[in-house]
């Protein structure tokens, strides 16, 4: 590796390890506006430490992921569903089933934003946004979708 590839990279790794605790911190305000119901927002675990870049929130089933999902980007706050593929894609190189626990939380977590530049009332907009977004009437929403979607096929 040249020395300037050398410098750059420690460069890198320095300036994450810098944002490192102002995410941790981040992710711990929007856990604590979301406690208690869903979307489910895991602890940190005991035996590392997350990349606070890519803060999990799981819903229950695909269906609150996607209508959450939609609550959310109305509100302007940007989703990304994570590993939504994975078991379609293992698949292609000899997985053929019976991990339903990852196949379940591949279909029902999404992240949400979290980076260093978030100011306070962002992320206090963000938990809000989460906890709203758990006081939807998933069930009856869905039920109401598919109705409308029988009706106008």
């Amino acid at each position: 590796m040249r020395l300037v590839d050398r410098v750059l990279l420690r460069q890198r790794i320095e300036e994450f390890q810098q944002k490192l605790p102002g995410l941790a911190v981040n992710t711990e305000k929007i856990r604590k506006a979301t406690r208690g119901g869903p979307p489910i927002m895991p602890a940190e675990p005991v035996h590392g430490k997350w990349n606070h870049f890519l803060l999990p929130v799981r819903y229950r089933t695909s269906g609150q992921r996607a209508l959450g999902r939609s609550f959310l980007l109305r509100r302007r706050i940007d989703t990304a569903p994570l590993y939504q593929n994975c078991a379609r894609n293992a698949r292609l190189f000899g997985y053929s089933g019976g991990c339903e626990n990852a196949e379940h939380v591949a279909q029902t977590i999404c992240t949400v934003p979290n980076h260093p530049w978030l100011k306070d009332d962002e992320i206090t907009y963000i938990g809000e946004s989460l906890r709203s977004s758990a006081d939807l009437d998933f069930e009856g929403r869905m039920e109401l979708e598919f109705k409308s979607e029988r009706a106008g096929a």
